[in-house]
């Protein structure tokens, strides 16, 4: 698997309809923060 399947399992879980905007906290953040799409989604995590 590569993150991107991971990512795809882990939103399956979740209301379609509203998937975005999420809140998100990485290891390299302290706080949470807005994200607006699943690219936004890979990105933060690929950083962190």
């Amino acid at each position: 698997m590569n993150i991107e399947d991971d990512i795809d399992f882990l939103l399956s879980h979740f209301d379609q309809a509203s998937l975005f905007p999420r809140r998100m906290m990485t290891k390299t953040s302290n706080y949470q923060f807005s994200i607006n799409s699943k690219d936004e989604l890979i990105r933060e995590c690929i950083g962190s």
